[in-house]
């Protein structure tokens, strides 16, 4: 679930392939806390976000200089067109040095296509980002395949299951027949 309380959340935009797995916090999808005027859980989840996707209805843009967030580094705002076929990209990235795509600022591209590519375009920028600030004590193939985290939470559940008895293979042998 992204990190969203399970009791509280529904429903969540997933992708995952054999090689990745993204979850997307839609903010319209996410309960209104009825004694919090300033939706405080809400813009902590979305505020720890890298990479936003905007869908902008206003044809001046997104101003995201009202997003005050420091970890957000990169927006990709989707501006529909009047003909109702097409979108304006505006891609904004707070370091002007990194290079993704396969959407870039000022491109305009079929609606039929718009979200195959900006979920691409933001996990691309996504995995540039977290290659850059990659700390030493994780590879790059662990730090961006989900693989490596499933297997550290299957030894963590093999652990807890396992009597002395069972050694983690044998009772892995068991549960996954």
């Amino acid at each position: 679930m992204g990190g969203l309380d399970c009791s509280l959340h529904t429903k969540m935009l997933y992708y995952g392939s054999s090689m990745r797995e993204v979850s997307f916090h839609v903010v319209p999808w996410m309960p209104l806390k009825k004694n919090d005027e300033q939706q405080i859980e809400r813009k902590r989840h979305v505020g720890n976000d890298t990479v936003h996707i905007v869908w902008c209805e206003n044809a001046k843009g997104y101003d995201i200089s009202s997003f005050v967030s420091e970890v957000t580094a990169v927006f990709i705002v989707l501006i529909p067109l009047p003909c109702t076929t097409l979108v304006k990209v505006q891609v904004f990235c707070r370091d002007p040095s990194l290079c993704f795509g396969p959407l870039q600022d000022g491109a305009v591209v079929g609606r039929d296509v718009i979200g195959l590519l900006a979920r691409a375009t933001a996990i691309n920028a996504n995995d540039l980002i977290r290659k850059k600030k990659s700390s030493d004590h994780y590879s790059e193939k662990e730090d961006l395949h989900p693989s490596f985290f499933r297997r550290q939470r299957m030894s963590v559940i093999l652990d807890r299951l396992s009597s002395g008895d069972l050694t983690q293979k044998d009772l892995a042998a068991v549960l996954f027949k």
